[in-house]
């Protein structure tokens, strides 16, 4: 999935997520992404417009979702 379009890196994270709740190695791995995703986020935004962008995509993703599942019941009726 890395090769391809689509979210790659987004489904190694959360097999991670599962396989830290029953493995020590997997939730000493977790750690470290998540101390290196800080830094990495970090570095590119600062604290309050980080807060701004979260929130906007959150509203975003949920009207998306929301638009979607509409067109998909409106469709099947």
């Amino acid at each position: 999935m890395l090769v391809l379009p689509g979210p790659g890196w987004g489904a190694i994270i959360l097999g991670i997520v599962v396989l830290a709740s029953e493995f020590a190695w997997a939730q000493r791995l977790l750690v470290r992404v998540r101390v290196v995703a800080r830094r990495g986020l970090n570095a590119v935004h600062p604290m309050p417009h980080r807060r701004a962008t979260l929130a906007t995509l959150v509203v975003t993703t949920t009207l998306a979702l929301s638009i979607a599942l509409t067109l998909a019941w409106a469709a099947h009726r």
